[in-house]
């Protein structure tokens, strides 16, 4: 592991066009600004667990913002039913309509509730994501779900170190919500993926009561919290 405080995250620079350091200990906030300040602009990132309230006075004191209120929630993975909608493992051909669902199905991650971040940047950080599924950059599998006749849904998934699988990023289109596509693809994942891997897990913001509710009815129950912060050059004090 590097010894240097804060890590540098090369896609989302390529994403938001600046250096962004994912800070690893709040306590090297200083090490971590003095990394960052050759650059003439940069983002700092950092989760502190919801329960240590001093380190995020701490940070808000030096100009950090409370973008979010990030949930994990965890399961059994086996034993899902589904609502009758057809999900499948996404196909090369799938990648162009799965950018498109990525591209205009988010309102809610930390990227959009940051004020300091375009809408079109935040956009774009999650289409890239998804895209990142068919160059082999990122993720083990890709379930998608059809709605009439075309890809309106994607779950993307990751294996955790502990044999879990990982729900690492899901969209579906604003006009084909409510119509059981996340619950079929949850439910085809638990079903295929790992030859039915212990537990799933799933991370949302306190902020997408829908994602909460609908992994709370598929019997998720909150495993972990915590807030995620973000410090860009122009508000550090």
């Amino acid at each position: 592991m590097s010894d240097t405080p804060a890590n540098r995250d090369a896609f989302l620079e390529r994403c938001l066009g600046h250096p962004v350091f994912r800070l690893r200990n709040p306590d090297a906030v200083e090490q971590a600004l003095a990394q960052a300040s050759s650059h003439p602009q940069w983002m700092l990132e950092v989760k502190v667990p919801v329960g240590r309230v001093a380190d995020v006075a701490a940070l808000t004191e030096r100009g950090f913002r409370v973008i979010d209120t990030n949930v994990q929630l965890s399961r059994s993975a086996a034993e899902f039913s589904a609502d009758g909608v057809a999900a499948r493992h996404a196909k090369p051909q799938d990648e162009a309509a799965v950018r498109a669902v990525a591209a205009t199905s988010f309102s809610q991650t930390r990227f959009h509730l940051d004020p300091r971040i375009e809408k079109s940047s935040a956009d774009r950080v999650k289409e890239e994501w998804a895209g990142n599924f068919f160059s082999g950059k990122r993720g083990e599998w890709m379930i998608v779900a059809e709605d009439q006749g075309r890809v309106a849904g994607f779950l993307q998934l990751l294996r955790g170190v502990d044999g879990s699988l990982v729900i690492d990023l899901v969209g579906v289109l604003p006009g084909s919500r409510s119509k059981g596509l996340g619950r079929s693809m949850i439910a085809f994942a638990g079903q295929t993926c790992l030859g039915r891997a212990a537990s799933m897990t799933v991370g949302t913001q306190v902020a997408n009561t829908g994602s909460l509710r609908l992994y709370e009815n598929l019997g998720f129950r909150v495993s972990g919290a915590w807030y995620v912060l973000h410090l860009h050059r122009g508000d550090l004090r």
